[in-house]
């Protein structure tokens, strides 16, 4: 409009074509900028201009917000402002906006969704919510929600940010929310939350079975991080999350053998090129601890990208996994989850179709 109107209405249109001092955006710190636009910032200034937008609604109306972003703790910032401007979200829905080319999202974990929030004025005598009882009611909420966008085809990154919302609506509609001691629940526990249930709907789903609980934390973290970003790069701030969600201590993801490698302040899956080639992964240990399943699994990759048939019956009978059904529903889950022409997909395909004469072997004590 300014190019075409601009010489007609030069009053109207009379400002830079894009000015960016009043933008409320959080900039990106580093040694060559001095900008104080910082997420305190970003948090305040979206409160002002939400709390704006309720006072300027009637008491039945609608604020609708568009937000798309991969990391929880952008969502935790845009979630206090919510709260902090009085707004409560009443429906939310994913809504798939964003096109999947363009060689600045390649190597990136970038979201299909954007997520619309339909929110109305939180009522005034909204009370205290307690912990325990609201807990109870996400859960609920959450499972029919997520069943929901499941059957409509939401995966990945996009699936745990849907949940977002569904399960803002229960906590949000609390002036606030504490535990029995009196201690306030943050929207960072409460985010927390949402990630541990949107995570044990996901494993149940990826991997076909409720029996998720014996299948060892390294292997579910790999499944689920594989499911959500692929081979992308991601905050390393998004894997501490995600390890606590499933009670396992992030660090020891990216050590020598880890499933992650680090870079920076990113972190991605280690590709199976560099996991086959660390030297005895996985044998068994002189504490006697159970090796993971995805190690095992990896284990066997390299020897059969040997052709060393031998060598990974062997293997399969040390790691003492030989008769665990549970290490073939994570190879399957893993061949499922990457795309076609995946190294790492063609070899785990290629382990399934010899399940059958490793785990015969392995019983009979036969060697190939």
């Amino acid at each position: 409009m300014k190019r075409i109107l601009g010489d007609r209405l030069p009053s109207l249109f009379g400002t830079p074509l894009c000015p960016k001092g009043s933008e409320i955006v959080q900039d990106r710190p580093h040694k060559l900028s001095n900008s104080k636009k910082t997420k305190e910032y970003f948090e305040q200034e979206m409160t002002k201009a939400l709390s704006a937008a309720r006072s300027a609604i009637t008491p039945q109306g609608l604020v609708v917000v568009v937000y798309a972003h991969k990391t929880t703790a952008a969502w935790e910032t845009l979630v206090q402002a919510l709260l902090g401007a009085g707004l409560t979200v009443s429906a939310s829905w994913p809504l798939h906006t964003e096109m999947t080319g363009g060689m600045v999202k390649v190597g990136k974990a970038v979201l299909a969704s954007s997520i619309f929030l339909v929110c109305r004025r939180r009522r005034l005598d909204a009370g205290v919510g307690v912990w325990d009882d609201v807990r109870q009611e996400l859960k609920r909420v959450a499972q029919e929600r997520l069943d929901f966008f499941w059957k409509q085809g939401i995966r990945g990154a996009d699936f745990f940010i849907s949940a977002i919302g569904p399960a803002l609506s229960v906590f949000g509609k609390y002036e606030r929310v504490t535990k029995l001691s009196g201690e306030e629940v943050t929207v960072g526990q409460f985010l927390d939350e949402v990630r541990s249930l949107v995570t044990s709907f996901a494993l149940t789903k990826i991997l076909k079975t409720t029996h998720t609980g014996t299948i060892d934390p390294e292997s579910r973290f790999y499944v689920v991080w594989n499911w959500s970003y692929g081979n992308a790069k991601v905050p390393a701030d998004e894997s501490f999350k995600l390890a606590q969600a499933l009670g396992m201590v992030s660090e020891a993801l990216w050590d020598k053998t880890g499933v992650l490698e680090k870079s920076g302040e990113n972190v991605q899956a280690m590709p199976i090129s560099k996991r086959t080639k660390i030297k005895n992964l996985r044998e068994p240990s002189a504490t006697g601890a159970p090796a993971s399943l995805i190690d095992v699994l990896h284990r066997m990759c390299a020897f059969r990208e040997k052709g060393d048939a031998q060598g990974m019956a062997q293997f399969l009978n040390r790691s003492g996994h030989a008769n665990n059904h549970s290490l073939w529903l994570i190879a399957q889950a893993v061949s499922e989850i990457l795309p076609d022409g995946d190294k790492e997909k063609q070899l785990m395909q290629g382990l399934l179709n010899q399940k059958e004469g490793l785990v015969e072997a392995t019983r009979q004590g036969e060697l190939f």
